[in-house]
């Protein structure tokens, strides 16, 4: 799973959310949010992330933005031993 798509998991999930929940409440199918969630698609659309965390944003009382960049932000890398 893609950083992504792991995070849009965990978000989801946070959110207390069923893919066809959050699929409904975001307007995209549930197949685009269980392909970006497993990976299928490597280049998820910006427009169908910002609808995904517009909708986790209402459920959670963020801003879209914040949701956004959790969303995106990077995987940290392991540490060095």
């Amino acid at each position: 799973m893609t950083h992504v798509g792991k995070r849009l998991r965990e978000l989801r999930t946070r959110a207390g959310l069923k893919r066809e929940e959050l699929a409904v409440e975001a307007g995209v199918s549930y197949g685009v949010v269980a392909m970006i969630e497993a990976s299928s698609t490597t280049d998820p659309k910006v427009s169908t992330l910002r609808k995904l965390a517009r909708a986790l944003a209402r459920r959670q009382g963020k801003r879209e933005m914040e949701v956004l960049a959790e969303l995106l932000e990077e995987e940290e890398a392991p540490h060095a031993k």
